[in-house]
């Protein structure tokens, strides 16, 4: 037995690790040991006990998988991050302020219906207690079984001993019987002992047994079935642990529900437009950026980066004339500002910078267009005299001009005395009386041509306006072909003054072969003491937190045992057994869980434009059922909502990615040492806000100054709902429109996509009972400021869709109504055939006509009519894509048409 002992824990870890299920049976232990069956089979059983005790045991020294916490590698690696980010995408700002509203909404719909949310408690969990457990087996045995097998084998000993001095004596007895027999035998003719050879009849008692082989075998019978129903309990499933039914405390409840919505109310407060959003004169945009981790496989649980640095943008002169460039567009284009005849209204803008002396205004034509004040050139006149010298638009040309300097080319005369006196006017008073008039033409043409050089930006920016403004013409045309005249005159004069040397000094004034751009004068001054500081402020970094909820449940046990014994008669004699199994545990905690693993997190430096996305590890399963934490090859959608200054003319971005960033480095800012970096370059758009605010700096006016400027659409009726379109500067801070007396909340606001306005939607408004008149005008609110301007209103209803709908008249159940016909309708003639009809009231059918060709009718109850049509009948119906097939009922008096289908007839001979 000692021997069998030393062989079991090597078999006892292999059963552990495999399924003890499939290894029962005294067949696998005889494998092991020899022995007797009963031992065997008994030892079998005590071998499973221990094998089950050892591996369970194991168990319960090991943690449940879902137990283990979720944790990345907090170490600090600082490696470039395999990290990918597309180009951003910009949306629009109109698009973001209307989201963030609808947002809002949705969220104060969750606080109005904060007092219906159920509280629940966050973590449930169900202890049992259990003191014992246990099952008994073992055999039906005597219990002086022992003493008795003790006895009998006493008894059997003596008789055993009795019986070997008998055999000895009788052998003595033998060996002298032998030795006389061997004397007497040469004389001896007959045996002296005739029962010579024969055994005794007593032999050695039997031993004593205290149990059966079958005994023993229902003791492995109950071992087997008792370790079966234990492995079932190990191996169920934890079930959810049940939702308590304690009441809650109101105090608790209260607090909860208070927690709740300070919650909510964060987050709406988060996505509305605060105050600071276009501080400092700032745009509020979103970036849309796409990262995929590619993991690295030296850093699988190490949080990935990816930080976004903001460059502050250059503003160089160039930067200033395309922002001014944009904005004189949209003093020209704005909404409101213009007069049915084409003029600037007295309220314009255009009309205040004229003033002003910013801007001048320029009739063209009937209409009329603000251009930039400040003269084209260092000539001591203005942009409108510059203009009018040029002669845009007239009929004006310098062929004769060009034709004189290619006569007078040769001609050395005509050259010294008008050409000098084109560069020194002093000298005309000189002249010959046949040069005074080809000099004033050539002095004349100069000037105009000189004029159009220095105009040509402002002139060729003039079509675009007059057509945004409905004015057609040639404009536009006229300005190229103009302005080609002018540089050819020009580039004439220059070749031939240039070889005059007191000329000198005019060609390098008064001839510019190239045209300048436009000159801004104070409103660049203004713009550059505007743009003197100014920053990025990060609003909003998306996803706030992204993360991956597992669902967990646990159970563990404090002690889990497992015994077996083995008693018998006489030890070691394996004949009889009494064996019991034990399974106890103190306590057992059952509890379910729903964990928060963050997966994404966004971040922001405040004051250092930086923010940023730390991309955590996801968790999954080994194929132990380990939980495991360990970067995936993922994509991950990004955004950021900021105010950039709307003077910028990009957004310059320094995108850098890393593994194990050191979180301080990460709080600060500054993870771009060691990490993979590149530089990403937005354009920048901008709306007519950007344009409003720097034209109430100029004018010296509040900045959110709210005023309507026009109103478009509808009108508002008392019929169907309609919409406005209310335009006009800062009307896009419109959080709630009064109509009509009506108020409408943010839902029925839209800003437009130019961000110039608003578009209302208005419901249908019925007028107020009696004599009293609405109050016939439409009034935007915004946090600031509020304005007010006149609609058209119809009080009365009228027209189609305002008629109530009459009702259908039900139908007639005595009417004829065919619902179905077979084959379809689709027939060549002349030919036989047949039509199925079903249907209601088909008895009432009189006669049945294709293309006026009688059916011989087969009626089947009400619902059935069989329509026959001879060869004969049809010889005469035409090929047609519609043939009639009429249904005819009577009144008793006339006959008339109930119902018409139409007919497919093909004629045979086409």
């Amino acid at each position: 037995m000692m021997r069998w002992q030393a062989s079991v824990p090597m078999l006892l870890w292999r059963e552990s690790r495999a399924s003890i299920s499939q290894r029962t049976g005294p067949r696998r232990i005889s494998e092991v040991s020899p022995g007797t069956s009963s031992t065997r089979g008994l030892f079998h059983s005590v071998f499973l006990l221990n094998a089950l005790a050892i591996g369970v045991s194991s168990l319960v020294g090991c943690a449940t998988p879902f137990s283990q916490p979720a944790r990345y590698d907090q170490g600090v690696v600082g490696a470039p991050g395999t990290i990918t980010v597309s180009d951003p995408k910009l949306y629009s700002r109109e698009a973001l302020i209307n989201e963030r509203a609808r947002e809002v909404a949705r969220l104060q719909k969750l606080i109005d219906d904060a007092d219906k949310v159920p509280f629940t408690p966050d973590f449930i969990r169900e202890v049992e207690q259990i003191r014992a457990m246990s099952f008994g087996f073992g055999v039906r045995s005597d219990p002086a079984a022992g003493l008795n097998y003790r006895r009998a084998q006493e008894t059997a000993d003596l008789q055993q001993e009795i019986s070997v001095l008998k055999l000895k004596a009788e052998l003595e007895q033998l060996r002298r019987d032998l030795e006389l027999l061997r004397a007497k035998l040469p004389t001896q003719t007959e045996p002296v002992n005739a029962d010579l050879g024969k055994a005794a009849a007593d032999g050695p008692a039997a031993a004593a047994a205290g149990g059966t082989a079958p005994a023993v075998t229902d003791v492995i019978a109950r071992v087997d079935a008792a370790v079966g129903v234990l492995r079932t309990m190990l191996a169920a499933e934890g079930k959810p642990a049940a939702t308590t039914t304690v009441s809650r405390n109101p105090f608790d409840e209260f607090r909860d529900r208070q927690a709740y919505l300070d919650l909510v109310r964060g987050a709406r407060n988060a996505a509305s437009l605060d105050e600071l959003h276009d501080q400092d004169n700032a745009s509020l945009i979103r970036l849309n950026l796409q990262a995929t981790v590619i993991p690295e496989a030296a850093y699988p649980r190490s949080l990935g980066v990816v930080q976004v640095k903001i460059d502050p943008a250059s503003f160089d002169d160039k930067a200033k004339a395309r922002f001014l460039s944009e904005w004189l567009d949209h003093i020209n284009l704005q909404a409101g500002s213009h007069q049915a005849d084409g003029r600037f209204k007295q309220a314009a803008d255009a009309r205040a910078f004229h003033r002003s002396g910013l801007l001048t205004v320029i009739a063209v034509g009937t209409n009329e267009i603000a251009l930039p004040a400040a003269a084209p050139s260092s000539v001591a006149s203005d942009t409108a005299r510059a203009f009018a010298d040029a002669g845009w638009g007239g009929k004006t040309s310098f062929g004769s001009s060009i034709n004189l300097i290619s006569s007078w080319k040769g001609d050395p005369v005509p050259r010294i005395q008008v050409f000098e006196a084109l560069c020194a006017p002093s000298l005309a008073s000189g002249l010959a009386p046949q040069m005074t008039a080809p000099h004033a033409e050539l002095m004349k043409h100069a000037h105009e041509a000189r004029s159009r050089m220095l105009t040509y930006d402002y002139a060729r920016r003039i079509q675009p306006w007059l057509l945004a403004q409905g004015a057609g013409g040639s404009f536009g045309a006229d300005v190229e072909r103009q302005h080609g005249e002018a540089s050819k005159l020009v580039r004439e004069l220059y070749e031939v003054l240039s070889t005059i040397g007191r000329c000198g000094d005019y060609v390098k004034t008064q001839l510019p072969l190239s045209s300048p751009g436009m000159t801004w004068g104070s409103l660049g001054s203004q713009l550059g003491s505007a743009a003197q500081d100014g920053q990025a402020r990060i609003y909003e970094v998306g996803p706030r937190e992204q993360v991956q909820q597992i669902s967990s449940v646990a159970r563990s046990a404090n002690s889990l045992a497992l015994a077996a014994s083995v008693a018998a008669a006489a030890p070691g004699s394996g004949v009889a057994a009494d064996a019991a199994l034990g399974y106890a545990k103190q306590a057992m905690g059952r509890a379910t869980t729903l964990e928060r693993v963050p997966s994404v997190v966004g971040y922001a430096v405040g004051g250092q434009q930086t923010f940023g996305w730390v991309l955590g590890p996801r968790a999954s399963l080994d194929p132990k059922g380990s939980l495991d934490m360990e970067q995936m090859l993922k994509p991950y959608d990004l955004s950021v909502d900021m105010s950039v200054p709307w003077w910028w003319p990009t957004l310059k971005l320094k995108v850098s990615t890393q593994w194990g960033p050191s979180p301080r480095q990460l709080a600060s800012g500054t993870i771009a040492q060691g990490a993979d970096t590149r530089d990403i370059e937005i354009r920048m758009s901008r709306r007519a806000p950007d344009y409003d605010w720097f034209t109430r700096r100029l004018l010296g006016m509040n900045d959110r100054l709210v005023r309507i400027d026009e109103v478009a659409g509808g009108p508002v009726n008392a019929c169907m709902p309609s919409t406005l379109v209310v335009n006009g500067p800062n009307v896009w801070r419109t959080e709630k429109v009064m109509v009509l007396g009506q108020l409408l909340d943010s839902g029925a606001i839209t800003i437009a996509p130019d961000m110039r306005g608003i578009l209302v939607t208005v419901p249908a408004i019925a007028p107020v009972a009696g004599k009293a008149d609405r109050e016939r005008v439409i009034r935007v609110m915004t946090p600031f400021m509020a304005d007010e301007e006149a609609i058209r209103y119809i009080d009365t209803p009228s027209g189609d869709d305002c008629k109530p709908k009459k009702a259908e008249a039900p139908a007639d159940p005595n009417k004829l109504a065919i619902e179905k016909t077979s084959p379809d309708l689709y027939f060549v003639v002349p030919g036989s055939f047949e039509i199925q009809v079903q249907g209601k009231n088909l008895d009432k059918a009189t006669k049945v006509t294709l293309h006026g060709q009688p059916a011989t009718l087969k009626l089947a109850g009400k619902t059935s009519l069989n329509l026959r049509f001879t060869e004969t009948g049809t010889q005469s119906i035409p090929t047609s894509e519609a043939a009639k097939l009429d249904f005819y009922t009577s009144d008793g008096k006339t006959e008339s048409i109930a119902q018409t289908l139409p007919v497919r007839i093909v004629n045979k001979g086409k």
